[in-house]
């Protein structure tokens, strides 16, 4: 799945904040799954049990450290790590539509 962090996830983002970091704002927005993102990782949940949790791409990691030292930053694409299954499985558990 390519995840679009547009221009409104930048200016609603949080610097240094797991949950409100644009990476994070634009996965939630696209997957309608619970989230946050670290430097290096990113973890998609069910808001109970059901987690997983990936390495995240080169580029993400770059714009994370660029918006966390305030440097301007511009929207991008990124594949984010997750096969579709499953994210489809925490869907499933977490009852999204």
């Amino acid at each position: 799945m390519i995840i679009k962090v547009t221009k409104n996830d930048i200016k609603k983002g949080v610097c240094k904040n797991n949950s409100y970091c644009p990476i994070a704002l634009a996965v939630i927005r696209q997957t309608k799954l619970k989230g946050y993102v670290s430097c290096e990782r990113i973890e998609l949940y069910n808001g109970e049990f059901a987690s997983e949790c990936k390495k995240l791409p080169r580029s993400a990691r770059r714009f994370i450290d660029r918006f966390d030292a305030k440097k301007k930053v511009k929207p991008f694409n990124f594949r984010l790590p997750f096969k579709k299954v499953e994210l489809e499985k925490l869907k499933e558990v977490n009852n999204v539509t």
